[in-house]
């Protein structure tokens, strides 16, 4: 599976629109609160970790919409403090721009060192949804349908390094950070400088959008992966950055070392404002992209957690005595992705056909070994309210999600290919389990009569053939999954995508749909309005196939309090920092 984000880049969070309230109501700001502290209580208070068993009973979520102070955290035995939690990813930095760079391997480092207007909760227990809670803005509200007022949270302090040295965040970073940093063409936030007419510091604390009409997703947007808080000072202007001491933020950690290529260290932020946190003393991120030397670095103790490994190296790791296991469903998406702007598949018919050839069960079970799920949009079921089940769609969309072989070489045949036709399959090995869902759809394919030739691409060739769209017939990626059918769609589909490109995929009646979302605040409007976006896609068979890993993360037994959650792959920052390392 791809590493960030997925595009990484690109953000992530749950699509509840009816929080913003009714129209032209004005949300109450909560009453602003200390930073949390770590309370000498029994028993946890909040959905932050302490280092104790966790709960039985499901923590409750606060609502995305109604935004509150910062958790407290309280302890019973006492946390664990010290130590370096030590993590091997397979991916080295393409570049320290976390803007213009999408991938999560890059902001999977560069995400400890800021804070995030909103961030999510981790758990436990593992494997649920983050729900949201305030961060950087610890409160936020509609003035009116067009005015979205944010209060960062004061006493934030920047990390004490020139050229910043430490000073307080203001009102001015959060402006400068949302408005430059979304004029980029790489973050999931760039959609909202082009609705924003003028931003305000109403005070050294109080930001205002005017927007240019209503936006009503925009409180969606906070948590996204580069919606950091930047200071002007380290950054400049124009936020190009181009090395690792850069950037100075407010999170919990600080950079301390970069090896390139080698290693990147990460130190604790002895005055983050989230008192008692973190826990451990040092991150450090180990490049290792062979599977063998990471498999090895685990198996002796080198690093603190396997993560994300091939299923049959995963499969033997579990097997290392003391260890546990937690696997979840996950964001980003194995994706049949068809190219609707040239031939063969401008016809609506053929790409029907792909998506009736392709047994999606068959698929999980032999290659993914039944850790890993089917989907119908590239939009996780377990973070979409409104994600539609196959028995939800109308019955004459629904069968284009059926194997049918024999319905597919009749579409073909209708389309002018009764005796079949060769495509390119595109895809690349350096994304997990793709050379095997490959033949697996090959043979597929073919029973219809597609005869589909196996191209391998390798980097960078790979990377600029899909960025300039010309990677031919069908290709085989990674695909972030928005937990959201409105940003997938706004960031892959229509023709106001979010700095995003998927292969000739310009659709305007999805345009049509995502800027009625954005402007209605019925949430029957909403959900309708959701589903209608899940059923185009399908009914256009656009991504006809789409499969997701279960992926693990295994641990040692003194690794504690760290929780695999669904958003880990594009926000890891939200996981792993709260972990704490016992040995």
């Amino acid at each position: 599976m791809m590493t960030r984000r997925l595009t990484a880049l690109l953000g992530a969070a749950v699509f509840v629109l009816a929080a913003c309230g009714p129209a032209a109501t004005a949300t109450p700001v909560p009453t602003r609160q200390a930073p949390p502290t770590l309370a000498a209580t029994a028993a946890p208070t909040s959905q932050i970790a302490t280092p104790t068993t966790p709960p039985s009973a499901k923590p409750t979520a606060t609502p995305a919409a109604k935004p509150t102070a910062a958790p407290t955290v309280a302890q019973a035995a006492g946390p664990k403090y010290g130590g370096t939690f030590k993590f091997a990813t397979k991916a080295t930095l393409p570049s320290w721009d976390g803007i213009a760079v999408t991938g999560g391997s890059v902001h999977n480092v560069v995400g400890f060192i800021y804070d995030r207007p909103q961030r999510y909760n981790p758990g436990p227990p593992a494997c649920e949804f983050l729900p949201r809670a305030p961060s950087a803005v610890e409160s936020w509200k509609w003035v009116n349908d067009t005015t979205f007022e944010m209060a960062l949270r004061q006493g934030m302090r920047f990390h004490n390094k020139p050229p910043v040295n430490g000073r307080e965040a203001v009102a001015e970073d959060l402006i400068f950070s949302i408005m430059k940093a979304g004029t980029k063409p790489g973050p999931s936030i760039s959609d909202i400088p082009a609705v924003v007419n003028r931003a305000e510091a109403v005070d050294k604390y109080t930001v205002r959008l005017h927007l240019k009409q209503p936006y009503t997703v925009l409180p969606d947007r906070l948590p996204q992966d580069a919606a950091y808080l930047y200071a002007p000072e380290a950054v400049g202007e124009d936020l190009a950055i181009t090395r690792a001491e850069e950037h100075i933020g407010t999170g919990p950690f600080v950079l301390k070392g970069d090896k390139p290529g080698v290693s990147v260290t990460l130190e604790k932020n002895a005055s983050y404002w989230m008192k008692g946190f973190p826990f451990v003393d040092q991150f450090e991120f180990k490049m290792v992209p062979d599977v063998a030397t990471r498999s090895a670095m685990f198996r002796t103790g080198q690093v603190d957690v396997a993560w994300r490994e091939p299923i049959a190296v995963t499969e033997e790791l579990t097997k290392v005595a003391g260890t546990t296991t937690q696997r979840c469903g996950d964001l980003p998406a194995t994706t049949v992705t068809l190219t609707p702007d040239r031939p063969p598949f401008n016809d609506v018919r053929v790409r029907r056909a792909v998506s009736m050839a392709i047994d999606r069960d068959a698929v999980v079970k032999v290659v993914f070994r039944g850790n890993g799920d089917r989907l119908w949009v590239p939009i996780p079921h377990f973070a979409e309210p409104t994600y539609l089940q196959k028995e939800a769609y109308p019955p004459e969309v629904r069968k284009y999600l059926e194997y049918n072989p024999e319905e597919a070489r009749k579409l073909l045949a209708e389309a002018g290919y009764a005796q079949g036709l060769t495509v390119n399959l595109n895809y690349t090995a350096r994304y997990t389990n793709s050379a095997e869902i490959a033949e697996a759809l090959n043979d597929q394919l073919g029973k219809v009569g597609i005869n589909a030739k196996l191209r391998v691409w390798v980097d960078p060739a790979w990377s600029a053939e899909r960025e300039a769209e010309k990677m031919p017939d069908i290709i085989l990626s990674l695909t972030l999954g928005f937990p959201g059918s409105f940003q997938f769609v706004r960031a892959y589909h229509s023709t106001k995508g979010m700095g995003l490109k998927k292969h000739g995929i310009r659709d305007t009646q999805l345009d049509e749909w995502t800027e009625k979302l954005t402007m209605t605040r019925d949430p029957e409007e909403q959900k309708a309005l959701q589903r209608q976006l899940q059923i185009r896609m399908v009914e256009q068979a656009y991504e006809p196939a789409v499969f997701a890993d279960k992926p693990a993360l295994i641990l040692h037994p003194w690794v504690k309090n760290l929780y695999f959650q669904p958003l880990s792959l594009i926000q890891a920052v939200d996981v792993f920092w709260t972990v704490q390392v016992d040995r």
